[in-house]
């Protein structure tokens, strides 16, 4: 167990055989207890370097399940982090102590009559990411700095969207899409995803969108080139995933028709 809190403690003592009060660096002590033969279930109550986490989280969770704690509740961008790194989101100590008595003590079902309905045995991908020193050096210059990563400044018309890329201070980096215009004002739709993105997430994170089929030719609206989208959803994350001093880069409005996206304006934010 690595956890930062007494009362984590106090309630899991009871559940499982031994728990440690652990201070030490979380990316590190996830790596220990995930090549731990007699450890059979992780619980985290502090992400530590969301980078770091996330990157050994998406590993260890392929082969033993890992909790997270968040009294605070579950937030988008936590959720976000889950699907990327395949860990589980608890927000109350009943069910975290649910939650571990199941994973450590429930065997697994036996027989061929079974079935496994929803996102259960999420085993994410975690794509590298490189660093680029030539990308570092043009953090101050907005629309270079766009053009390094594939992104160029023009007008056009089509569905109005917002493409956002943060490096939240919980979460990490995270790419964000919304609805532009009246469709934001009317529905709040968002999605978010933890990059880097491969197509098939940068496809779903569009799906994602309540309102999505206004950009596969709903009713009278032609079908956007939703291909084009996800390849600027993808180079958003690269660019927050690659740059942890930019803190947020806006572009709005981004429009998509079924000739491609275009990026009319864009606003960034670079720490210190």
């Amino acid at each position: 167990m690595l956890s930062r809190s007494e009362a984590v403690l106090a309630a899991l003592v009871d559940v499982l055989p031994v728990c440690s009060y652990v201070r030490a660096d979380d990316a590190e002590m996830l790596t220990h207890w995930g090549d731990d033969p007699v450890t059979t279930v992780i619980v985290v109550d502090s992400l530590g370097d969301p980078r770091e986490f996330s990157q050994v989280a998406a590993q260890v969770s392929r082969r033993k399940p890992i909790v997270v704690f968040t009294p605070a509740g579950i937030t988008p961008e936590l959720a976000a982090l889950a699907r990327a790194t395949g860990v589980i989101l608890v927000d109350g100590l009943r069910d975290l102590v649910d939650t571990v008595r199941l994973l450590a003590y429930q065997p697994l079902p036996a027989g061929r009559r079974v079935a496994i309905s929803g996102d259960v045995l999420n085993a994410p991908e975690w794509l590298p990411v490189s660093d680029d020193p030539a990308a570092h050096e043009l953090v101050h210059d907005t629309a270079r700095l766009l053009a390094h990563f594939g992104i160029t400044l023009d007008s056009g018309g089509g569905v109005e969207m917002v493409v956002r890329g943060v490096n939240d201070p919980v979460t990490g980096p995270l790419v964000v899409l919304d609805y532009g215009g009246v469709v934001a004002d009317l529905a709040g739709d968002r999605s978010y995803r933890v990059p880097p993105l491969g197509p098939d997430a940068a496809a779903e994170m569009i799906t994602d969108l309540r309102c999505s089929p206004l950009l596969y030719g709903y009713r009278d609206h032609p079908r956007a080139d939703t291909t084009a989208l996800g390849d600027l959803l993808a180079k958003v994350g690269r660019l927050v995933a690659t740059l942890p001093e930019v803190t947020s880069v806006d572009l709005s409005p981004v429009t998509v028709s079924p000739s491609g996206v275009t990026v009319a304006g864009a606003r960034m934010s670079v720490r210190g």
